[in-house]
């Protein structure tokens, strides 16, 4: 067995480091030697292939991973199997690929096809290439993603119980539809189990959006998801935030500021999932910044101060945000100046 092999193999694979990959290829060569002089039981395996791929992906990217496969493909006694094809899948995800994505999905959907059982597609290798279409820019991603869904719900459906869609599908496929609040919305309200990723997607679409209308809608789903018993974590209060700070609406600036002083009071409650981070500061003070009301400096300069004491008293994940917290402050400056004219 080439288990001691592929431990070490392993190892390399994970370094990512330059070279990484080389060595799991110098390994994988001393293995067919060893094989070839008569020694089978070190004989590569399909986990040794895996493995070298995978280094591939990690150290050099998805073409040269691709070639492994390949070789792999070739093999006159291995066959690729699913963990194969979603590492080459992955590795195409992971830039945005999803053109390439897709097709290696469409060679593992082959393979299956003429006799390969060991490369089925799993639920695994279609969440994979739905990553690739919400990470790429196609206008299309959201209506090539739908069509992948419905596929698995077609499937499971006429009885493979494996692609039943789960909340990560969804979470995916409302994620593909980013351009789109309205069709993200029926994924959401289509897929059965809801949890903080689904609503908090939702209202990083409508937050990205702008409006009045869009704040009121995130600041309606984030309340619905309390109802529903979902807890919200700092995502999905700042998308919230975000929505109001964009809004351009009267009273936008009180409400994120609203939204922030019950994050800050949840905290201290014992929620360790909503500590305010710099950016959700920075959302607040970029809504005064925005706000024509009197006295919005100031409570722009309350809560610079604020995040400031938070920093010296060890809370260092907000000091990030002090540039782009001060170029707001300094921009709120601007609308008083003007209010005191």
């Amino acid at each position: 067995m080439p288990v001691i092999y592929n431990q070490v193999i392993n190892i390399y694979s994970k370094k990512a480091t330059e070279g990484s990959a080389e060595e799991c290829e110098k390994l994988l060569k001393r293995m067919e030697g060893l094989a070839a002089d008569g020694n089978e039981q070190v004989a590569p395996d399909v986990r040794t292939y895996n493995l070298l791929l995978s280094a591939y992906a990690n150290e050099n990217g998805p073409t040269e991973a691709e070639k492994v496969l390949q070789v792999l493909g070739l093999h006159p006694s291995l066959e690729p199997n699913s963990i194969s094809y979603i590492t080459c899948m992955d590795a195409y995800s992971k830039i945005g690929d999803c053109h390439n994505s897709l097709r290696i999905l469409s060679l593992m959907e082959k393979a299956f096809g003429n006799g390969n059982v060991h490369s089925k597609p799993t639920r695994r290798a279609y969440v994979s290439a739905l990553n690739s279409l919400a990470k790429s820019a196609r206008g299309d991603a959201g209506t090539r993603a739908e069509a992948l869904v419905q596929s698995m719900e077609r499937m499971h459906r006429a009885g493979d119980a494996d692609l039943k869609p789960d909340t990560t599908v969804y979470n995916t496929l409302i994620q593909c539809h980013k351009n789109s609040a309205a069709r993200a919305e029926k994924v959401l309200y289509r897929m059965g189990k809801r949890d903080v990723v689904s609503y908090s997607s939702v209202m990083n679409i409508h937050a990205k959006k702008g409006g009045v209308k869009a704040a009121k809608r995130a600041q309606e789903l984030l309340n619905e998801m309390q109802r529903e018993d979902v807890e919200p974590n700092a995502h999905a209060f700042n998308s919230a935030i975000t929505a109001w700070s964009r809004s351009g609406s009267k009273g936008a600036a009180q409400k994120a500021e609203g939204l922030l002083q019950r994050m800050e009071e949840l905290y201290e409650a014992g929620n360790t999932n909503l500590q305010p981070s710099s950016r959700v500061y920075t959302s607040v003070i970029s809504a005064w910044a925005k706000s024509n009301d009197p006295g919005s400096a100031l409570r722009a300069e309350i809560l610079l101060k604020l995040m400031w004491g938070l920093y010296k008293r060890g809370n260092e994940s907000g000091m990030s945000g002090w540039v782009l917290m001060w170029r707001h402050y300094c921009h709120s400056l601007t609308y008083f100046a003007n209010d005191t004219l």
